[in-house]
């Protein structure tokens, strides 16, 4: 995806409600678990099932996206970054992206959550910076609430 991107093939143009200088608290993004997350194409990309925090700051950097599957079983699931939202109503989070696009990204590996390399490969794909200093919690990180 992070050629597509860097090609000009996909345009990332929408205001987004999160930066990756003021990334939010997880009190202030919890009510988006279990909303729908919609793609920029109006295509369901799938259901916000968590949302990843730091332990230590509680920052929260990705929701945890399934698509499929039955009850939650056997659905596909991967890491869509807070900074990709750019609305949010009663029901739905829309973010920066398409369904064709979003489909192709990497599967989220709860084993490796809380490994660098992982997150940073993640990161990469998102057309992110690969590290990210989340020791910024009291220094301007969004507590205001959705």
């Amino acid at each position: 995806m992070g050629d597509e991107i860097a090609k000009g093939k996909i345009q990332v143009n929408a205001p987004h409600l999160y930066q990756l200088e003021n990334l939010p608290v997880y009190s202030a993004v919890e009510a988006l678990r279990w909303k729908v997350m919609i793609g920029t194409d109006g295509e369901r990309i799938g259901t916000i099932e968590s949302l990843e925090r730091d332990e230590d700051t509680d920052i929260v950097e990705f929701l945890q996206v399934g698509r499929g599957g039955f009850l939650g079983f056997g659905a596909e699931r991967f890491l869509v970054p807070v900074t990709a939202i750019v609305r949010v109503d009663e029901r739905n989070v829309y973010i920066d992206r398409p369904l064709h696009v979003v489909a192709g990204a990497p599967e989220y590996d709860y084993e490796r959550i809380n490994d660098p390399d992982y997150c940073a490969g993640v990161r990469a794909w998102w057309c992110m910076p690969v590290e990210i200093d989340v020791s910024r919690a009291e220094s301007g990180t969004s507590t205001g609430t959705i």
